[in-house]
């Protein structure tokens, strides 16, 4: 492992430590790395003899780091907090593979190779000094140690990647663009045809990610997209923005900003991320279908159908005989859990949509959580959940056997994957959103890429009349992770 390499790590530290502001902010940063630690779990670093890299900083830019590939070290990083007045300050953190956060010699935070490797802490501190200590390892896959640290309302630090929305679209967008759409020319041929991206995962939280929605307006230069769709998990309540109202502020107008590049009918599907699912968020139902619903209504001559507060809709896309159905997976809070429900009274309503739909509309159905075994990553649902789950694909294998289903699209895994099933296609996108192999099930797969130089994005293409449909992956993995099936 270089020396540089681990300052992109230690950039996430230096981010929460090192504030614009000089009521918080004291250096120096001092930092020691070992390299080729061989352990699975947080080191006694007493034991580890010399480091291999030490050295001290006072300023460090995240975005200056580029993206690296490094296995097996461990860090140590020391620095102070000067506190103004006493109250209480939150400590988020998030670490692959594990990290221990300690303020004045004691432990508040501890991350040891965590199935879920995210924690949020309050500490109450009182005006003056304290010594903040950051020991953190890793051993394969992602490099990741990120902090924020805030008291009510505020920010110690706001990352700089999440200052502004994009104001020009990289090289490489188009680029990748123009070779997906090659291959979409020529399986499309002269047939008609609906087609449309699917964004999903953005997890725009404490990275420029939200840009990529942009980026994949700027796409429908090529290909003249019937309407675009945002799966969820934008990233509302979680990393920063669960410490700073502003913050989270900031994202959701950012991301508004991306979408209004386009001027048609852009739908949205709520994610887990993005209400209020017990992490400090406080989203709405009725919030995130005005927020990134409702605008579209612009664009659909009367062909969008919103569900008074609620956030699950329907879309019929004109002279294609298609109809969209967007569900929220989310719950709606009408039953527990908080997420990963799709509620009776959506289920009633979805059910009664289905019978009045004209026998010869074929029918897409898109949610953020997928509902089939293949999505459900490491976790096992609550008893309430799989009865849900399977109320939906009972519905959707029943209508599909009298009439016509595309399938069920959905993101939330960050993985690759279709399965068919009761004569229903699921088909789960990856997005922009990571994954930690040991969370993938069999049968998925997923591609390591880097968001800061190259993007990810699946563009769906329907042939009715055929009854085909074939997926064009923009970017990441590129034409090996195109897909084709039948409905």
């Amino acid at each position: 492992m270089k020396k540089s390499c681990f300052f992109a790590v230690l950039g996430w530290i230096l981010a929460a430590f090192c504030s614009c502001s000089d009521k918080y902010g004291e250096g120096p940063v001092n930092f020691s790395v070992w390299y080729d630690y061989d352990g699975d779990r947080l080191p006694d670093f007493d034991t580890l003899g010399q480091p291999d890299a030490t050295g001290a900083m006072l300023e460090f830019d995240i975005e200056s780091v580029p993206e690296f590939a490094t296995d097996r070290y461990a860090a140590l990083v020391t620095s102070e907090l000067t506190v103004d007045k006493e109250g209480e300050f939150r400590f988020y953190m998030y670490a692959d593979d594990g990290a221990r956060l300690c303020v004045d010699g004691e432990c508040v935070c501890e991350i040891n190779a965590a199935v879920w490797p995210r924690e949020l802490v309050t500490v109450r501190l009182t005006a003056g000094r304290h010594s903040i200590r950051v020991e953190h390892f890793d051993r394969s896959g992602k490099e990741r140690l990120r902090m924020s640290i805030g008291r009510t309302g505020e920010l110690v630090h706001t990352y700089g990647s999440n200052d502004a929305p994009a104001k020009d679209i990289p090289d490489y967008v188009m680029d990748e663009a123009a070779v997906s759409y090659e291959r979409f020319e020529a399986w499309k041929g002269d047939d008609e045809v609906v087609v449309f991206p699917i964004l999903t995962d953005i997890h725009s939280h404490e990275r420029y990610s939200y840009q990529h929605i942009g980026y994949a307006v700027k796409t429908d230069e090529l290909f003249h997209y019937d309407f675009m769709v945002c799966l969820g998990d934008i990233g509302l309540n979680v990393g920063p923005s669960n410490v700073s109202r502003q913050y989270v502020e900031d994202v959701i107008a950012f991301t508004r900003a991306e979408m209004d590049r386009y001027k048609g009918v852009f739908l949205y599907a709520a994610g887990n991320h993005d209400w209020d699912d017990g992490q400090g968020g406080v989203h709405t139902d009725q919030f995130l279908s005005d927020t990134f619903q409702k605008p579209a209504l612009e664009y659909a001559d009367g062909n969008l159908h919103l569900v008074p507060g609620k956030v699950y809709c329907y879309y019929d896309v004109p002279q294609k005989n298609v109809r969209v159905v967007l569900l929220n997976s989310e719950g709606s809070r009408t039953q527990a859990p908080a997420y990963y429900l799709f509620d009776d009274e959506q289920m009633e309503w979805f059910k009664d949509l289905l019978d009045n739909t004209s026998p010869d509309t074929a029918v897409i159905v898109m949610s953020h959580y997928m509902p089939h075994p293949i999505g459900r990553w490491h976790n096992t649902p609550e008893a309430v959940t799989l009865a849900s789950n399977e109320r939906l694909m009972s519905v959707l294998s029943d209508y599909g056997t009298r009439r016509s289903i595309v399938g069920l699209f959905c993101g939330d895994s960050h993985v690759n994957t279709i399965v068919t099933e009761g004569g229903i296609n699921y088909y789960i996108t990856q997005g922009l959103g990571g994954v930690a192999v040991r969370d993938m099930m069999d049968g998925t797969t997923h591609e390591f890429f880097d968001y800061r130089g190259q993007t990810c994005c699946d563009v769906i293409a329907v042939k009715p009349a055929l009854r085909q449909v074939r997926s064009f992956r923009i970017g990441a993995g590129g034409a090996a992770y195109d897909c084709d099936f039948v409905y």
